[in-house]
């Protein structure tokens, strides 16, 4: 989704003009920012100037001259001056902020006018077009899971789910709010050779990510004991490699 703060026309391409970008960017679930985004944007728009955010000095030793990072917490009220950016960039970052109103607001404080705001983020909700996952399979509990998460530590999971972050936008003050929803499979199950290509990197993506995902929210917001986590996540796992399942991510 993308929101443009109450001014001129569209932000114009960071390739032509000197801009400045300011990249928040996570693993999601109660993380902040992580560098591969900022210095992919700075390369592709070498006259740009691209500052990242991190609650952690984890940043790589070499970046593009054009790109730098800042130590700080984007939940909290942003040391950045007005009007300091013509574009924020904001991915992945489910259950990290409790008030995203807020964070808007700090967005929309900080953009010049006629600057966007970009906003990426998924859905816990694993479907299928076709019927083939079942109400009572782990994806349901996948679901049930981080609702119960969410619930428990305040920070909302449900981003992206019935455009709820662009009513969050326009409470914040942005105008020409857009959202784009786009659906990618997870697994090799598309014929579609593109879609293929995507549903197994979004598989690889899952399966190595699975424990970094949940360990620390089922153990210390749940309460789950650790071979108790094992074993569900085993299951999510058989779930990942079910043929006969075509789940569904949105984004």
């Amino acid at each position: 989704m993308w929101a443009q703060e109450p001014a001129s026309g569209p932000c114009r391409s960071p390739s032509q003009h000197r801009q400045t970008a300011k990249i928040i960017s996570g693993d999601g679930l109660l993380t902040d920012t992580f560098s591969t985004p900022n210095s992919d944007f700075a390369d592709e728009f070498p006259s740009s100037e691209v500052v990242g955010i991190d609650l952690a000095p984890t940043q790589p030793s070499w970046v593009p001259p054009n790109c730098r990072f800042e130590l700080d917490d984007a939940s909290r009220p942003w040391t950045f001056d007005d009007e300091s950016f013509d574009y924020i960039h904001i991915r992945w970052m489910m259950g990290c902020f409790e008030d995203w109103v807020r964070v808007y607001k700090e967005c929309f404080r900080c953009l010049k006018p006629g600057g966007w705001v970009e906003h990426i983020d998924c859905s816990t909700v694993i479907r299928s077009n076709n019927n083939t996952i079942p109400e009572d399979s782990i994806w349901t509990d996948w679901t049930r899971a981080f609702t119960e998460v969410a619930n428990k530590t305040g920070r909302t999971l449900r981003i992206i789910d019935d455009d709820i972050y662009a009513g969050w936008m326009k409470e914040a003050g942005f105008e020409d709010v857009h959202t784009k929803p786009i659906v990618t499979p997870i697994g090799s199950w598309p014929a579609e050779p593109r879609m293929k290509e995507i549903g197994q990197f979004n598989k690889l993506a899952a399966e190595m990510g699975l424990e970094g995902y949940v360990l620390y929210l089922m153990t210390t917001v749940l309460g789950w004991e650790y071979e108790e986590v094992q074993v569900w996540l085993a299951k999510v796992r058989q779930g990942l490699r079910n043929k006969s399942q075509q789940p569904l991510m949105t984004w």
